[in-house]
């Protein structure tokens, strides 16, 4: 099958570019430079916005599909993790956290296969993603009081560890129940 750019892949790409123009920005305020926080926020808040169109295109057309599903969480994940070392300079290295749990949590399940499992899918998974960008962007914003911006990221983080200490449990159960069922059928059969 050949690969194929289809339009929703095409907005997510478009997200690409703007969270790798953020990334240069955030890269030039983390080695002291005046980081030009309303350029960021706009770019941020631009490719946040379009995080919400690339899936109902994909439906539209009829192109939705796994690795397009892919690259667009793998963009999510790009996006809150620059956004977090943005704050980071300003809020502290704990904002890192916000930013990195995503990767530490698929590096977990290189050391623990049942991390490795698809999740079926959770609104409230979803609603907490979408909260890391957004209380990151708050923070970031010019003129926000830097009490607002700590509370924002503090409780993203709070839900963000809920959100991924959930998960780890529901795969964990998951990964139990389907061990009991395969020593089942193996009793059975012999």
């Amino acid at each position: 099958e050949p690969l194929v750019c289809t339009p929703a892949d095409r907005v997510t790409l478009v997200r690409a570019v703007l969270v790798a123009c953020c990334a240069a920005l955030a890269a030039a305020g983390l080695l002291g430079r005046q980081l030009p926080a309303a350029l960021l926020v706009v770019l941020g808040a631009v490719a946040f916005a379009l995080d919400a169109v690339d899936g109902p295109v994909a439906r539209r057309t009829g192109t939705a599909s796994a690795a397009g599903a892919r690259l667009d969480s793998e963009t999510d994940a790009a996006l809150t993790l620059v956004l977090s070392c943005a704050a980071a300079a300003a809020f502290g290295p704990w904002v890192l956290l916000i930013g990195l749990m995503h990767y530490v949590f698929a590096a977990a399940g290189w050391l623990r296969p049942a991390l490795r499992n698809d999740l079926p899918a959770s609104p409230v998974r979803k609603a907490i993603g979408a909260l890391q960008p957004l209380a990151l962007l708050l923070a970031l914003t010019p003129g926000i009081p830097s009490v607002a911006g700590t509370t924002a990221l503090l409780g993203a983080l709070a839900f963000l560890l809920f959100s991924f200490g959930r998960d780890t449990a529901a795969l964990e159960r998951l990964h139990r129940s389907d061990r009991v069922g395969a020593g089942a059928a193996d009793a059975f059969n012999r």
